[in-house]
């Protein structure tokens, strides 16, 4: 051991006695003008990891990086395709990557048909033009090692005039058409909105708005004749689909499904019609009823056991089996997802004739959120296999991802004394979610 040789931060008593142990910082000097730029250089230094310490040097430590910025704008002429290539591809990275490596950001662009030669003039064009900064390496021959993007919004409008004008609108419009409306999936919608609005293409926000209001009308679409009623081509949910379900979750569950609409009821009970009336149990053990047909349900009459909704449709179709002997005697719905107007119609019938009903979902954000959505439509209203201890007990669990992590600390933070709060509290602490498959064949 012995005393330390360099100066201590002043955070560290000079009495202390340890052994330096240096490693290397880049130390960036202050910007000077040099003609047309403005220049700063960086000297590797190697500083003492305990006490802060520089190690001393016998000759002046030479520069190994320099950067470069315009010292004023250039006008830039118009792009040609490299130059649109180039800054398309910069443009792509900034969201996450603005500061970028150049041999990886070079490779790209001749993955692109556009080699170096090409692509380093136009990235001196655009230093120039005040949109980046670049870094070179200062031993001959000069090497350029990297590339800052100074000003994403102005090099976007370079490589696309008016599309964030563009953006901007559609955003608003967006967010105009969701205001006053109540449902969990047209707030995702609005944080997708507010949170993402750089990434967010002007299609892409208008079709957020677009599957959110759906889904709170609870219609039921088949995917083309949706994607050309709100989006104007029957191929433009394909190609938007992928960025929906990240923001929203599964389309099939909100409403937009290969098919039209179909209520599937089964179990004990008896349904009502205007001009009929038939026993569930004669056509076990289920059926299906178009959206129109269960609209005009006047009532579902049920057993003491009451009515259950129930999110997925394996789960349905075990109870309408008899596979879960504590649902005995029940009437079923399947809610397919969040519930459209059709299964909303049953839970009603049910209501009229005095039922009780209650809801069977998946133990996560959307199976909580759906059935506290079927709850507000009965005074008697339960769950079934939603409880903490549940998720305790599940037999099977698969992990939560971080968005739903995040999803179910937001949905905690503004809403605690909610039903299934509990719940909620403790697939966070579990840090996993629950299928309603996993209950099926345990009893």
């Amino acid at each position: 051991m012995r005393r330390c040789r360099s100066s201590p931060r002043r955070d560290v008593r000079p009495t202390l006695e340890h052994k330096c142990c240096y490693r290397d910082r880049l130390v960036w000097s202050a910007w000077a003008r040099s003609g047309a730029f403005l220049e700063r250089t960086a000297r590797r230094v190697p500083f003492c990891d305990t006490c802060g310490g520089e190690q001393p040097a016998r000759r002046p430590r030479l520069p190994v990086l320099i950067e470069r910025e315009s010292a004023a704008t250039s006008p830039l002429a118009l792009l040609d395709d490299a130059g649109r290539v180039v800054t398309g591809l910069l443009l792509s990275r900034a969201p996450k990557e603005p500061d970028l490596l150049a041999r990886g950001l070079l490779g790209q662009l001749a993955a692109r048909g556009v080699t170096g030669s090409v692509a380093e003039p136009w990235l001196e064009r655009l230093m120039e033009a005040r949109l980046l900064r670049l870094r070179f390496r200062v031993r001959e021959p000069r090497r350029l090692i990297g590339v800052v993007i100074r000003d994403a919004n102005a090099l976007e409008e370079l490589a696309h005039p008016g599309a964030r004008s563009a953006r901007a609108a559609a955003l608003a419009e967006a967010e105009r058409s969701l205001e006053g409306v109540d449902h969990p999936i047209a707030e995702e919608a609005r944080r997708a909105l507010r949170e993402g609005h750089a990434e967010l293409s002007p299609e892409l926000a208008r079709a957020l708005a677009a599957v959110a209001l759906h889904a709170a009308g609870g219609d039921v679409l088949a995917e083309r004749v949706f994607s050309v009623r709100h989006l104007g081509s029957s191929k433009a949910l394909a190609r938007l689909r992928p960025k929906l379900e990240a923001r929203l979750g599964p389309l099939d569950a909100l409403g937009i499904r290969e098919g039209g609409g179909i209520v599937l009821v089964g179990g004990t009970g008896r349904a009502v019609l205007p001009v009929a009336s038939f026993d569930l149990a004669v056509l076990a053990p289920y059926l299906g009823l178009s959206r129109e047909s269960a609209l005009a349900l006047e009532r579902l009459e049920c057993r003491p056991a009451g009515l259950v909704a129930v999110e997925n449709l394996t789960a349905f179709e075990a109870c309408c089996r008899g596979e879960v002997p504590e649902l005995a005697g029940a009437a079923f719905v399947w809610t397919a997802g969040y519930p459209g107007r059709g299964a909303r119609a049953v839970v009603e019938a049910a209501v009229r004739a005095g039922a009780s009903v209650r809801a069977w979902c998946d133990l996560d954000l959307d199976g909580v959120r759906i059935a506290r959505m079927i709850a507000t439509w009965s005074a008697r209203r339960g769950f079934f296999k939603m409880s903490t201890a549940d998720v305790s007990l599940a037999p099977r669990r698969r992990p939560i991802t971080d968005r739903a992590r995040a999803a179910i600390k937001r949905e905690l933070r503004d809403g605690r004394d909610r039903e299934l709060a509990d719940t909620l509290g403790a697939i966070l602490e579990a840090n996993a979610w629950v299928e309603q498959e996993a209950f099926l064949g345990s009893s």
